[in-house]
């Protein structure tokens, strides 16, 4: 890929907001402590999961839209042959990681304390929560330009599924992992995150032209 180097990789990583990733370990650390995750099973862990280590989503990804708003940066991007679909890629990649290493982080504890459920389920289920939430508030980002609307989207989604429990959505509920078991709707929602993600690139890279 054109302009893809080592160099690049490390940049972008060091531009990735470090008070949202250690917001993220302390949000991970806190569900060891206030939580036990001792000896439980699947519905318990869909509770702590979707409810809790879902919100990681929300904490690491729709700042990423509003990184190269910091001065200098984009300038540098912009300025540069390679397109600003690249790094922004790049960025989002190295979060979802980040997402999907907290999420292993949160079962790999309960199995160890001697917890038994589907470890699988609940990774999946927990993990497709956090990127939907992330992902809604990523393309809001990149279409208003308002951080504001960026994180009240999708903690306004949350809600939304907190209170009415599933009664509008149905199948496609964000806490479906909560019936006990992880339904095949679950993926629609990843696929909308995957959706959300593409728009967002697609509409970075149309925006170079009109800078």
């Amino acid at each position: 890929m054109k302009g893809l180097n080592n160099g690049m990789l490390w940049y972008n990583f060091r531009l990735l907001p470090k008070i949202n990733i250690l917001m993220c370990i302390l949000a991970i650390c806190a569900v060891q402590i206030f939580f036990s995750l001792k000896m439980v099973d699947f519905r318990v862990m869909a509770n702590i999961g979707e409810l809790f280590v879902s919100l990681l989503g929300i904490m690491l990804i729709p700042g990423l839209a509003f990184i190269e708003e910091s001065s200098g940066i984009k300038e540098t991007v912009y300025s540069k042959a390679v397109s600003p679909v690249i790094p922004s890629l790049i960025r989002l990649l190295y979060s979802v990681f980040l997402l999907l290493s907290g999420t292993v982080i949160f079962v790999a504890v309960a199995v160890i304390q001697g917890s038994v459920f589907d470890e699988l389920s609940i990774i999946a289920g927990v993990f497709i929560s956090a990127l939907i939430l992330g992902a809604s508030g990523y393309i809001v980002g990149c279409f208003t330009g308002n951080i504001a609307l960026a994180y009240l989207i999708p903690f306004a989604y949350y809600g939304f599924e907190f209170l009415s429990k599933g009664k509008y959505t149905k199948d496609f509920y964000l806490f479906s992992l909560q019936r006990g078991f992880l339904v095949e709707e679950k993926w629609f929602l990843f696929g909308t995150a995957i959706l959300f993600i593409g728009i967002s690139l697609v509409y970075i890279g149309k925006r170079r032209s009109f800078i």
